[in-house]
């Protein structure tokens, strides 16, 4: 669970548990991995190879779902997104973030909205499954990245763009 708390000050703290990015990556290849083997019993349907069709996309669900004994590996590709998430939106920040073995918190500048705890949720989620992918599924893989890099990116420029200096004309 993420929380969001404004300060007096004008500055917002976000602390996102990674336990939660990691069912969110579960339930992600999950879904996955059944669309997958639905799309492909649907193509493989009334051909003569049927079986053979068959069996090959049935491993596709237990090649792409996350388990529970996958959470190690899971949760090194969690934190490693946060940091650098982190070193992307430094600028943003009051100071660097406060880690612990299961979350991590961040207090920004106030920015508006333009990081929230839900873009960088999905920027964790897209980066742990981007790396979970990479070499199962790197087609798939290459989606999570650049979604990854758009919400990155996107977070970024509107850090910058709020922060840059305003013009103020006197009379």
């Amino acid at each position: 669970m993420h929380r969001e708390n404004e300060k007096h000050d004008r500055t917002m703290n976000i602390t996102i548990d990674f336990q939660d990015i990691f069912e969110r990556c579960m339930r992600e290849t999950a879904y996955m991995g059944r669309t997958s083997e639905q799309q492909h019993s649907d193509e493989v349907r009334g051909t003569t190879d049927e079986k053979v069709f068959a069996n090959q996309y049935v491993g596709i669900f237990h090649i792409v779902r996350i388990r529970g004994s996958d959470r190690p590996l899971l949760m090194s590709f969690i934190r490693e997104g946060a940091h650098l998430l982190e070193s992307m939106l430094r600028e943003a920040m009051s100071e660097g973030g406060s880690y612990t073995t299961e979350s991590v918190s961040w207090e920004f500048d106030s920015v508006d909205g333009a990081c929230t705890a839900g873009l960088l949720e999905d920027a964790l989620t897209a980066y742990a499954l981007w790396r979970w992918l990479s070499d199962k599924l790197p087609e798939q893989a290459q989606a999570y990245e650049a979604q990854m890099k758009n919400t990155m990116e996107g977070m970024k420029g509107n850090v910058r763009q709020l922060r840059k200096p305003r013009k103020c004309y006197r009379r």
